[in-house]
């Protein structure tokens, strides 16, 4: 019979469907595949006491952006300053490419309390930045990638701006599209009801094309503490909203863009709200689907124990798909204070739920009209108030969850991140990794914040003290190393491979890597991969 080998990779090797090449054909066999995540610190070039580096994180592709609201640009106290990190496509490292900074700093701006990446664009909120002589009533700047540079394109200011707005207390890109939330704005008089605000490019210029307010603003609702943007539609919390007269029950918005005018299309409340439940705490959009966290939800009447809502559009009609509850939810678990969806799949934070605080978060799984929890995620090491669940992201078939009060090697409550992987056949899911920083010390809170995209995820540290104190860090992750396991090995159905001098070669007699591909095979593999076929049946 045909030999059959092992194949451990550890580097960029991408197979594409079934490959041939003089007889040789590769195919999947049956079991998983081990993922391993390996860890690169990112810290600035600049770090100095209280940046708070961390507090803010986003991911998109090869770049991140880190926001590090307390850092002295120039010396300007707490003026606030974002760093873009670059990951190098052929070592796999991510450095600093730049650090960024407003054109016009000043001090308490708080620049880099938000943060967002989309392909060459960032957007960064500057909350208490002062602009035209107001006081705090905020900002938020653009960035644009020009090769390896990343320049100030824009300064966004709202057309209405006012003292304490708070301009910039949330934001996200998606596109040609900004939405900038302004959670304490004051529209028409209504002290506190809050805005958000959309702005769109055209060429280098970005102009406001909205304001959104809802259409029942009241006192103090903070409209504008969460956003989130997917193509055409955004979504925006008011979690101190009050439907029906319902304080502080909380509610969400959906507005949608037809041309240049954005209209709200539906008002989100929950079909049971109560008296501060922060529905709109949270909030994610993806596609047909909204899911919006209510971290104070009463379920069954367990006090506090938090919620989650799942919205689905139809046409032009959002309705509540599903409520969902832990299915072991207890008093003041605040199940719904992070939420994200993706697909068929949402994952929800439970920061408090578990054995003194534990925290867990739960990953539920749409099927037709049904969403279900699938599992129940909790740490392989949980500890007493880890607060695990305080940040979460999921994208495709990998989770993180962040827990910024655990205690990795008995270091208090320095903070770690777990992912979790899909099992695309048992469509189970189960811990990979813990990720803990390599330098963890006493009260990192790494973990406050976390996203994930793809093969690569991001954990923000902002009390992480690297050399000065409570400078911040943040934590890239990536899974470029994979190990297939004998279950699972790629079966050699020919005799053309090839050793020669510790090289393998397929599709080639002359190896010049210890994994080399012919490209003509349709397979493609990264410049010095890694890699190596291990005998198990059968001579090479």
């Amino acid at each position: 019979s045909a030999p059959v080998y092992k194949l451990d990779v550890d580097g960029d090797i991408n197979f594409t469907g079934t490959l041939y090449q003089n007889g040789v054909e590769f195919s999947s066999g049956g079991g998983s595949t081990t993922v391993e995540w390996t860890q690169q610190k990112l810290t600035t070039s600049d770090i100095e006491d209280n940046d708070f580096l961390g507090y803010s994180v986003s991911i998109s592709g090869d770049y991140a952006i880190v926001g590090a609201i307390l850092e002295d640009p120039s010396g300007i106290n707490a003026a606030g300053s974002a760093y873009i990190f670059t990951r190098n496509g052929t070592t796999g490292v991510w450095s600093q490419q730049q650090k960024l900074v407003a054109s016009d700093p000043g001090n308490y701006d708080q620049f880099g309390n938000s943060v967002s990446i989309a392909g060459d664009y960032a957007v960064v909120g500057a909350r208490l930045e002062d602009p035209f002589n107001t006081t705090d009533a905020g900002s938020a700047y653009i960035f644009v990638r020009i090769g390896t540079t990343w320049f100030q394109q824009a300064k966004l200011v709202a057309s209405d701006r006012g003292d304490t707005d708070l301009f910039g207390w949330s934001v996200a890109i998606s596109g040609d599209y900004v939405i900038v939330g302004a959670a304490l704005e004051d529209p028409n008089g209504i002290s506190d009801a809050g805005s958000a605000y959309i702005f769109k490019r055209d060429g280098s210029t970005w102009s406001q094309q909205a304001k959104l307010v809802a259409s029942d603003r009241g006192d103090g609702d903070q409209f504008g503490h969460s956003v989130s943007i997917s193509g055409d539609y955004v979504i925006v919390g008011a979690a101190l909203e009050d439907p029906n007269g319902i304080s502080d029950a909380g509610s969400a918005y959906i507005f949608k863009r037809d041309g240049s005018t954005w209209s709200q299309q539906a008002k989100l409340v929950a079909s049971d709200p109560e008296i501060i439940d922060l529905f709109g705490y949270s909030v994610s959009i993806s596609g047909d689907y909204a899911i919006v966290g209510a971290r104070l939800e009463n379920p069954g009447g367990t006090s506090n124990a938090g919620s989650a809502y799942i919205f689905k559009r139809d046409g032009t009609t959002w309705s509540q798909q599903a409520k969902l509850t832990a299915s072991d939810g207890e008093t003041s678990d605040l199940f719904g204070h992070s939420v994200s969806i993706s697909g068929d799949y949402a994952i929800v934070g439970a920061i408090l739920n578990g054995i003194s605080d534990t925290g867990s978060a739960y990953i539920f799984k749409r099927n037709g009209t049904t969403w279900s929890q699938q599992v129940k995620l909790t740490a392989g090491d949980p500890g007493n108030g880890n607060q695990f669940g305080h940040s979460v992201s999921i994208s495709g078939d990998y989770a993180i969850v962040g827990a910024m009060l655990e205690d990795p090697s008995g270091i208090s409550n320095a903070g770690s991140g777990y992912i979790f992987v899909r099992d695309t056949e048992l469509d189970t899911w189960s811990e990979l990794q813990k990720i803990v920083a390599g330098d963890g010390a006493d009260s990192d809170q790494f973990g406050y914040s976390v996203a994930i995209s793809g093969g690569y995820a991001i954990v923000g540290a902002p009390y992480k003290d690297h050399i000065p104190v409570d400078s911040g860090s943040v934590y890239i992750f990536n899974s470029s190393t994979a190990t297939i396991s004998a279950s699972t090995v790629w079966s050699l159905n020919a005799t053309n491979a090839y050793y020669n001098n510790g090289n393998v070669g397929i599709g080639t007699s002359n190896p010049t890597a210890p994994l080399h591909i012919n490209n003509s095979t349709s397979a493609s593999s990264s410049a010095s991969p890694l890699a190596y076929f291990e005998n198990i049946a059968g001579d090479a």
